[in-house]
C-alpha cells in the first residue's frame, strides 16, 4: 500500500501504512514463508578486525553452504558516547531506550525449510559463540528488543541486564507500568513486570 503523506493524518493511519499485506507476504500475512531464528545484538566496543572477519567467514558459509537455512543480515551503526550523553536534538538525558551508547547493532536472522530448524539453531549457537568471544567475556550481552531470542524471562536479572541499562532504569519503568497497567494486562514473558 502507497500512503498518501499530504495533510495531517492519524498516527493509526500511518502506522497502518507501514503494514505489508498481499501480494507483499503469503497469504497468512507473512514476510517470508519460512520459520525463523532471530537475534539482534549491539555493543559498545569497535568492531574489531578479528570479529569482521569470523562474522564474514560465517555469513559466507549460511550463504554458500547452507541450501536449506537463508541468512537475513543487517548491520546498523549509532552515535555511542555522544547519544548517551543525550546531546541529540531534544537534550534527552534520561530515557526509557536502552542502549543509547550503542555503537553498532546486527542482526543475523536464519530462515529454514521444515527439517531444518536444529541447523538454524546450530548456526545461531556459533554466532554467539562469535560474539561471545569478541565482545562479551569483558561486559554483559546486549540484545535489542524487536529481535528477541533465546530466554526473555524479564524477571531473571541475568535476563534484564541483556536489554536495559541499568536496574534503576528499571524500576523506573516498573513504577510506571503499576501506573498506567495496575492489572497486567499488558504482559508477554519479555515486557516490564508490576513492582512486588
Amino acid at each position: 500500500m502507497v500512503a498518501d503523506f499530504e495533510g495531517e493524518k492519524k498516527l493509526s493511519v500511518l502506522s497502518d501504512s507501514f503494514v505489508l499485506r498481499f501480494p507483499l507476504t503469503t497469504l497468512a500475512g507473512r514476510e517470508f514463508k519460512y520459520p525463523y531464528k532471530k537475534r539482534a545484538n549491539s555493543t559498545v566496543k569497535a568492531l574489531s578486525n578479528e570479529f569482521i572477519d569470523a562474522l564474514s567467514e560465517k555469513i559466507d558459509e549460511v550463504v554458500t553452504k547452507e541450501p536449506n537455512v537463508k541468512l537475513v543480515f543487517q548491520m546498523g551503526f549509532s552515535g555511542g558516547a555522544f547519544r548517551a550523553k543525550g546531546n541529540d536534538r531534544v537534550g534527552v538525558t534520561v530515557t526509557s531506550i536502552p542502549g543509547r551508547d550503542d555503537v553498532s547493532g546486527f542482526v543475523f536472522d536464519l530462515f529454514y525449510k521444515p527439517g531444518y530448524e536444529q541447523r538454524a539453531i546450530d548456526l545461531q549457537n556459533e554466532m554467539q559463540d562469535i560474539l561471545d568471544k569478541h565482545f562479551h567475556n569483558d561486559s554483559h550481552e546486549r540484545r535489542i528488543f524487536p529481535f528477541t531470542f533465546g530466554d526473555t524471562n524479564i524477571s531473571n536479572p541475568n535476563i534484564r541486564k541483556m536489554y536495559y541499562d541499568s536496574e534503576e532504569q528499571y524500576k523506573k519503568l516498573q513504577e510506571l507500568k503499576k501506573r498506567v497497567d495496575p492489572t497486567d494486562i499488558f504482559h508477554t514473558e519479555l515486557t516490564v513486570k508490576l513492582p512486588e
